[in-house]
């Protein structure tokens, strides 16, 4: 069972907010204050067991009178799964709305959930009519009759009484299925015990930002911690299926402990905790370097055993992870996370049995961790949402994968009365050869996802634009990482569209700056012509490359009209190298950039830089532009025309 898409209404700053989950995987991102977290807290608050701690700030403008509304679709049903909801299933979903109420004068907090039938429509099934049942029996009699259903709706003694008819209902959807043309769904109220549903919905792993890491490392019996419950799911599952080990708890449970304690002298333990150990240990040293790692178990009962254990961790005193400082404890959280996945993965390739996933909602995986841990942790969790759910919300840049860009949500809340909404990317972009190129162009440079935080972006074509952008606008007053503006060199003019592209799905002001690299006379011939005449195909292969990044412009100003309202172009001619006065030949061009500006001085500041600054500050997003709003820059005269 995994989740193909939730909504929220009425909780906290969201009005309403629907969300689609793609492959098992969800980034959300957005400026502080924006949501991101409500929207995981929305999703603990459905599976919750408990409503402690449910308040009338959770309510959205603290308005109780609306109902808090979580409706959340699941797909992918298991065999036991459909058994068990099957009379609840529509097209292969199943959805369920939980809705949160408190009392005003109490102050007590209840739930109600609801969910989906699909039934026929077919005016004597609904209740209304059968609730009648004096007033519209005969009519109901004549319908059975006229169809000859009466082996499905009549007593043992051949009469048509009410309690047999409404028992004969299921029956007769189930066998004339085919045969009934029109549909409709009915909802229904706490039709079963919410216990039973809870059991078979997805296990909620949830680590908060700002909550004790403590809590999630510690032993808790009323409410297992995520440490306990992954060494549970990892453990428990292989030793219950070892006779072995059954036959050690009956004989005594000392017999037990020598297999899961280390004993002073020799270490008869289970293979499969050494190696988790062992594993942990390994995982946890890429973060932070410790000497030893153990897992001793406390309680004499089986299913204790494994709940209840504790690490001990000798980083130069041997103790339990609870006397640990937070960064070792988070940094341990994540290396069970790797250890996880690590036995996930053997575990799902030797066993076919049904599997209950974890859903796992994080808040800012990125604390604690160093850039490369973060790279590595970022992977591991999309590794894990091949099996298990996967969403959190980051400030991070490595933690954006942007090779799953239909997962990526922007958090954004402009307005308080609208509340929190989400853009995401709701069709693939690419064809599969470009998104390979795309998600290579991101691979080797994954600081370009630093574009997904700021509040405008400036594409650039390369190391120089970028360069000479960032350190000019501080010598006019105009400093862009206050501004939180990004400029993103794109790897060259032809990869300038992918951005595009991927950008334009969001409702932010992007600036796109390239060069004009005009055709010299040349250039602008036939290259047949010039074979003809003798040009060295080495010169023709040159020309042939210029004529292509010529096309470029036009493809590009056709794509950005698209977005004119919130795309604005700058062009120059020839080239941004001319612009500061090197050569767009030499090589060694972002050293020389370095050179241009440690000589240069607010006042010998071009008027073509100063323009480019200016337009950069003032663009906008504009819902009622139609024409597209652009700077031309031409080099060789310093002329400046503003186009809008």
């Amino acid at each position: 069972m995994k989740i193909k898409e939730f909504q929220i209404k009425n909780f906290r700053s969201i009005k309403s907010l629907k969300v689609r989950v793609v492959n098992n995987f969800m980034q959300l991102i957005g400026e502080n204050n924006s949501g991101k977290t409500n929207i995981l807290l929305a999703l603990k608050l459905f599976f919750s067991k408990s409503l402690a701690g449910l308040s009338k700030s959770d309510f959205f403008m603290e308005e109780l009178n609306n109902d808090i509304s979580i409706s959340v679709s699941f797909n992918n049903l298991t065999p036991s799964e459909i058994a068990s909801f099957q009379d609840y299933i529509i097209n292969g979903i199943l959805k369920i709305e939980r809705t949160f109420n408190i009392n005003e004068d109490s102050l007590k907090a209840s739930s109600n959930f609801f969910l989906c039938q699909e039934v026929p429509d077919i005016q004597y099934f609904k209740e209304d009519y059968i609730s009648n049942w004096s007033a519209n029996k005969s009519e109901i009699n004549d319908w059975i009759r006229e169809n000859e259903y009466e082996t499905y709706f009549y007593n043992e003694n051949g009469n048509l009484a009410k309690n047999s008819y409404i028992r004969g209902i299921p029956r007769f959807i189930e066998e004339n299925r085919e045969e009934i043309e029109n549909w409709t769904e009915k909802v229904c109220r706490n039709p079963i015990n919410w216990k039973e549903v809870q059991e078979k919905l997805p296990e909620v792993l949830y680590i908060e930002s700002t909550k004790k890491v403590t809590e999630e490392t510690a032993i808790s019996l009323k409410s297992k911690s995520i440490y306990n419950k992954i060494i549970e799911k990892i453990i428990l599952k292989k030793i219950q299926n070892t006779e072995q080990m059954l036959t050690d708890f009956q004989d005594g449970i000392e017999a037990i402990r020598k297999k899961l304690n280390k004993a002073e002298v020799t270490d008869d333990r289970f293979q499969i905790i050494k190696e988790i150990e062992q594993q942990l240990l390994q995982n946890l040293n890429k973060n932070i370097n410790t000497e030893e790692l153990e897992i001793k178990f406390f309680t004499p009962n089986l299913r204790d055993f494994f709940s209840n254990s504790k690490i001990f961790i000798n980083d130069g005193i041997h103790s339990s992870v609870d006397d640990k400082g937070d960064g070792l404890k988070r940094s341990l959280i994540f290396a069970l996370f790797i250890t996880y996945s690590h036995f996930l993965r053997g575990s799902m390739e030797d066993d076919n049995s049904e599997y209950r996933p974890f859903l796992f909602l994080i808040e800012e995986p990125e604390l604690y961790l160093h850039p490369q841990a973060q790279k590595e942790l970022g992977t591991i969790l999309f590794e894990i949402s091949k099996y298990d759910q996967v969403l959190y919300t980051t400030h991070s840049p490595y933690f954006i994968n942007i090779e799953n860009y239909l997962s990526l949500g922007l958090v954004k809340k402009k307005d308080i009365s609208i509340g929190t909404k989400i853009d995401t990317i709701k069709e693939e972009l690419f064809e599969p050869e470009s998104k390979k190129e795309f998600n290579m162009l991101m691979r080797f440079n994954p600081e370009r996802n630093e574009m997904f935080f700021a509040k405008k972006i400036i594409l650039v074509e390369g190391d120089v634009e970028q360069i000479v952008i960032y350190g000019i606008s501080p010598l006019l007053d105009k400093n862009l990482n206050s501004l939180n503006i990004s400029v993103i060199e794109c790897g060259g003019k032809t990869n300038l569209l992918y951005f595009v592209k991927i950008l334009s799905q969001f409702n932010k002001p992007i600036v796109l700056i390239h060069d004009i690299d005009p055709l010299l006379e040349e250039e602008q011939r036939d290259i047949e012509e010039l074979r003809e005449e003798g040009y060295p195909e080495k010169k023709i292969e040159s020309i042939k490359f210029r004529k292509r990044n010529f096309k470029e412009n036009e493809k590009m100003r056709t794509e950005i009209e698209k977005y004119s309202e919130k795309i604005g172009l700058i062009t120059i001619n020839p080239n941004f190298e001319t612009l500061i006065g090197i050569s767009p030949k030499k090589s060694n061009k972002p050293y020389k950039a370095f050179k241009f500006l440690k000589k240069l001085t607010r006042e010998n500041v071009s008027d073509g830089l100063k323009n480019i600054i200016q337009f950069i500050i003032e663009f906008r997003v504009n819902q009622a532009r139609d024409n597209l709003e652009q700077l031309n820059i031409i080099c060789n005269e310093e002329l400046n025309d503003v186009a809008t």
